[in-house]
C-alpha cells in the first residue's frame, strides 16, 4: 500500500491537536492576515507609480524581474 502526501495530510487535518502533538506532527495555528487588501492595493500603486514613466515593455520587463528576485 503506498500512502500518498494528500492522504496523509488530510488524516493530520482531522487529528485532535494532543493526537497531534503525540504523533510528534506541528500543529499549526490559524493564519492572520496582518496586510488587508486595502494595503495591498495601496502599496501596488506606490509601486508602478515609480514605474509609471517607463514605456510599457519595459515596465513588463521591470516587473518580471521583480517578481524573479522576489521568489530568489
Amino acid at each position: 500500500m503506498t500512502l500518498r502526501l494528500e492522504d496523509l495530510a488530510a488524516v493530520a487535518d482531522q487529528l485532535s491537536p494532543e493526537a497531534a502533538e503525540q504523533l510528534g506532527l506541528q500543529v499549526k495555528s490559524p493564519r492572520k492576515h496582518s496586510f488587508s487588501v486595502e494595503q495591498e492595493r495601496q502599496w501596488a500603486i506606490k509601486v508602478l507609480n515609480v514605474i509609471a514613466s517607463l514605456p510599457q515593455d519595459h515596465r513588463r520587463r521591470v516587473l518580471e524581474r521583480a517578481q524573479k528576485m522576489s521568489v530568489a
